[in-house]
């Protein structure tokens, strides 16, 4: 797994593999989707998303930093046999120098997230202060639960340059969006992005869903955003997955629907 910081400074947003300084008292933790990079929270962050946390069109003085977490292929054979569990050891490292950890996943990234052995040592401590799921589940290729198996196979097995922008059409739901997801395109090349959806398909269906509960081993999510139009991840699959986990983990997880495709801006403010 890679990983980007971002802090804000002087009305800037540095960007960099290290923190020099530690600029704010909180930390926002954000675990890409499939084929992104800090590149695409940058671009979210230039059009005033995440207003929860940043204060509506950056009136909050006080900017979390931010961790933002991506190339889950990269570097995932480091825990051995284990391959269903990835780390990133920097979230130890400087989570004590903040005061509140949030944590927002993306699309496969929520998959990534759950599976992250720092990001369950931060949950089992109450360190984190919430944890948001967009437009994905636990189960990336689920027929019930995810992406249908055949679809996401498929995808994985045709991956080239032509599929690849396709794809990404769809995710954005058409030209509008694509072009503005476009304007500050991942930083990734077309390798890296086929290695990362075989390591996400093998290390998901490693183990049978049917031979755990939805609540097992995860995350405490506080709310699950899902797009209505999504092309990628079927809504109806995600309310499902969802519905299905807050029943069984007894936890108030809020769901919330919103009119927009798998990726929109809409979706994180």
């Amino acid at each position: 797994m890679r990983h980007t910081l971002i802090h804000h400074k002087d009305s800037e947003w540095i960007i960099g593999q290290e923190l020099t300084s530690f600029s704010s008292q909180d930390l926002l933790i954000f675990f890409c989707g499939w084929a992104s990079d800090y590149n695409t929270v940058k671009l979210l962050l230039e059009n005033n998303c995440f207003s929860n946390y940043f204060g509506e069109k950056g009136g909050n003085s006080n900017f979390p930093d931010m961790l933002v977490c991506y190339d889950y292929a990269f570097g995932a054979d480091c825990n051995g046999t284990d391959t269903t569990l990835l780390s990133m050891p920097l979230i130890s490292d400087i989570y004590g120098k903040y005061r509140s950890i949030s944590l927002i996943a993306w699309s496969l990234g929520v998959w990534a997230a759950n599976n992250t052995i720092e990001t369950r040592k931060l949950d089992s401590t109450g360190t984190l202060k919430e944890c948001v799921a967009i437009n994905g589940t636990l189960y990336p290729a689920d027929n019930e639960y995810g992406i249908p198996v055949g679809i996401f196979k498929g995808t994985l097995e045709g991956l080239n340059e032509r599929n690849l922008y396709k794809f990404r059409w769809r995710m954005c739901g058409g030209r509008q969006g694509y072009e503005t997801f476009m304007s500050l395109p991942p930083e990734r090349d077309l390798d890296s992005d086929i290695k990362e959806l075989k390591f996400i398909f093998e290390a998901s269906t490693a183990i049978d869903r049917t031979e755990r509960t939805a609540s097992e081993t995860s995350l405490k999510w506080t709310k699950a955003v899902i797009g209505n139009a999504d092309m990628i991840f079927p809504s109806k699959n995600q309310e499902t997955a969802w519905k299905r986990w807050r029943k069984e983990s007894g936890k108030s997880l809020i769901i919330k629907n919103i009119d927009s495709p798998h990726f929109g801006l809409e979706l994180f403010r």
